[in-house]
């Protein structure tokens, strides 16, 4: 018997992603359509809302660029859920004893997609924080955690501090992100300073590892949390076009020097097909078009503290979590 979940599912000719909802009453989906009818008109003003008011605005729908089929030797391997790749990727303070801040991805080869969400320490899975488990068991029992929260197989980790999230930048060569606001900001330490004007440009790793420091952003620790997605997002739109598996291994032996990663060379290659399909088709997107979508949701918060909860955990889930249920 099939479990019933909430799956995601592309519309390519309308650009977003949709969730197929199984096992409910026929009048309570249609309740369900007619409320994402009138929110689809909603779509176009939000965008709108985005570029005028800047990053701190919260989207609620993932928005993505029209799907592209790759051509390449990948195109013959039918990809399933063991093609995926989840990883979060976890900032670290300096002496590694907490987590600043934290980006969840999901390399996706069935969806053509990767999507992107930067998440609070704060965040409540199960009756600790994201945090406390950090402090009682690492990565892996953040991993673990947030595993179960989105309801995925397994979430790969990826650790940096301030000073290795420059250098992992700078393997990639740096990134154009669009910076809201002037920012001037003197940090205790003298290093790590900060003096930014408004726009687009391309960004050293050391330029961005100032920038993500920061600690007043106008939208608080949200929008801190978005200019980490947006980096991440970029990163991977800018830089994910190899067209040979050593490149990625490459990249990932690298990343190893300069990080703390979890996946092991044998688990990286059996992820190297569905990755480089992915490959393939950013290199093939129209100008203007976007391989990895940013997940803007905020979790809500409670009387027990912040948590995904309602619409915003379903989004999570739709976006991070399998694609298929599993048989009972």
């Amino acid at each position: 018997m099939s479990k019933k979940k909430d799956i995601l599912k592309l519309d390519s000719s309308l650009g977003k992603v949709r969730r197929r909802y199984k096992g409910y009453a026929a009048a309570e989906e249609q309740k369900r359509k007619l409320v994402l009818y009138a929110a689809a008109g909603l779509v176009g003003l939000l965008v709108i809302m985005l570029a005028v008011w800047g990053v701190g605005t919260v989207i609620t729908e993932i928005i993505a660029p029209e799907k592209v089929t790759a051509t390449s030797p990948m195109e013959e391997k039918e990809m399933g859920e063991e093609d995926a790749l989840v990883m979060l990727v976890l900032k670290l303070s300096d002496d590694h004893t907490a987590v600043e801040n934290m980006v969840l991805t999901r390399f996706d080869p069935m969806d053509s997609r990767v999507y992107v969400a930067g998440v609070s320490p704060r965040v409540l899975c199960g009756e600790k924080t994201l945090a406390e488990h950090f402090a009682e068991g690492g990565n892996t029992q953040v991993a673990q955690a947030l595993a179960e929260m989105v309801d995925c197989d397994r979430v790969y980790t990826v650790s940096v501090d301030y000073t290795s999230m420059r250098k992992v930048i700078n393997i990639f060569g740096g990134v154009t992100i669009t910076v809201p606001y002037a920012i001037k900001y003197d940090s205790p330490n003298n290093d790590r300073n900060l003096n930014v004007a408004p726009g687009t440009r391309e960004y050293t790793g050391w330029e961005i590892a100032r920038l993500l420091n920061y600690p007043n952003w106008n939208g608080g620790e949200q929008e801190q949390l978005y200019m980490y997605a947006m980096v991440a997002s970029r990163i991977i739109n800018e830089h994910l076009n190899f067209n040979e598996a050593v490149k990625l291994k490459n990249i990932l032996n690298n990343v190893y020097d300069e990080a703390d990663a979890d996946i092991t060379m044998t688990e990286f290659q059996a992820k190297t097909p569905g990755l480089l399909q992915l490959c393939a088709i950013n290199r093939q997107l129209a100008e203007g078009s976007e391989l990895a979508v940013i997940v803007d949701v905020w979790p809500e918060e409670t009387d027990n503290g912040l948590e995904y909860t309602g619409e915003n955990r379903d989004i999570m889930m739709a976006a991070f979590g399998r694609r298929y249920a599993a048989e009972e």
